[in-house]
């Protein structure tokens, strides 16, 4: 189930670690046949050399948030409200694919797992961390998870583990894009509520799982994202409140613009939608910005527009997860 809200989110690759070649090839055979991007490693000293050169989201999208996208007060040193409208441009970076923000280590390798764990943290290489173990060794992995050590742990063995690694790691990565985005979305006006509403995070899942979605990005602050599946397809989700409505009308009416716009706009029939959250166009030119509003299912006071193409923009097209398979 979709629980939680991120204002961004790409497919990553797994990184995987055991000393026992054999298993680690059937690993990768089945995580590979569930769709899941994933690199093997025998040797644990190889493994911290790739993942210290390897990229991780949380650092990109901090530095990111944290550049001249978002305002420093200067005077007491605190980070203003920032603007998340540009940040779908992150989803032309054509080597996100090979980020990595999942490690799946074994217990019993060579450095133990909880030995391999330690390196890492001491590299202070922030992941979310999975850790298998044998039957015998279930009450170890629990007590790594109880002291936060770890993130889950999967007992090996069956149809069953397997099934439980997969939703395991799918929950694990959603909820990593979605720790690296909580800093910045504390910082948001209160009246951009929605990123914390249940309801609208149920809805945003709900058209993630029905436009078979592998990746999304912020297009304001709002709750409107790039939606983006494997193939590249680009969809845009379009919200706005009706304090984002009462501005845009009190914009019309002050630039003169028709009755039946400002109509169009106080019923919440069109959604008027502006790239950069800013209005760019005269209003004799509105009309092209205009998307069929509806209604959002149990969240008060905020409509939605899910449509394929941005009229008014020129979006580029996007390197996809399709084309980093073929690549």
């Amino acid at each position: 189930m979709f629980d939680r809200i991120a204002f961004c989110y790409w497919p990553t690759t797994v990184f995987v670690i055991d000393d026992d070649e054999d298993f680690l090839k059937l690993l990768k055979d089945s995580l590979d046949s569930k769709g899941a991007l994933c690199r093997t490693f025998s040797d644990a000293e190889d493994c911290l050399e790739e993942l210290k050169q390897a990229k991780q989201p949380k650092k990109i999208i901090n530095d990111y948030l944290t550049s001249d996208n978002a305002k420093i007060s200067e005077e007491d040193n605190l980070l203003l409200p920032i603007d998340l409208s540009n940040v779908y441009s992150l989803s032309y970076r054509k080597d996100r694919f090979s980020d990595v923000a999942t490690i799946i280590v074994d217990y019993r390798m060579h450095p133990t797992g909880p030995e391999f764990i330690k390196q890492l943290k001491d590299l202070d290489i922030n992941l979310k961390i999975i850790i298998l173990t044998a039957y015998d060794d279930k009450e170890k992995g629990l007590a790594l998870f109880n002291d936060k050590q770890i993130d889950g742990f999967i007992v090996k063995g069956g149809i069953e583990s397997s099934e439980k690694l997969e939703a395991s790691l799918k929950s694990l990565s959603l909820s990593y894009f979605h720790e690296a985005s909580m800093p910045f979305i504390n910082l948001l006006d209160q009246k951009d509520h929605c990123f914390k509403n249940k309801k609208f995070v149920e809805f945003f899942g709900s058209v993630i799982d029905e436009q078979n979605i592998v990746e999304f990005y912020a297009i304001d602050n709002e709750g409107s994202f790039l939606l983006i599946n494997k193939k590249g397809e680009l969809r845009f989700l379009l919200v706005k409140s009706d304090l984002y409505f009462d501005d845009y009308c009190a914009i019309a009416e002050d630039q003169d613009a028709p009755s039946a716009l400002v109509d169009q706009l106080k019923n919440k029939e069109k959604i008027p939608f502006f790239l950069g959250n800013s209005v760019q166009a005269t209003i004799h030119d509105w009309n092209q910005y205009l998307h069929d509003a509806k209604p959002i299912e149990g969240v008060d006071q905020y409509y939605y527009s899910l449509v394929s193409n941005l009229s008014g923009y020129e979006i580029d097209s996007v390197f996809s997860l399709q084309d980093y398979r073929k690549k």
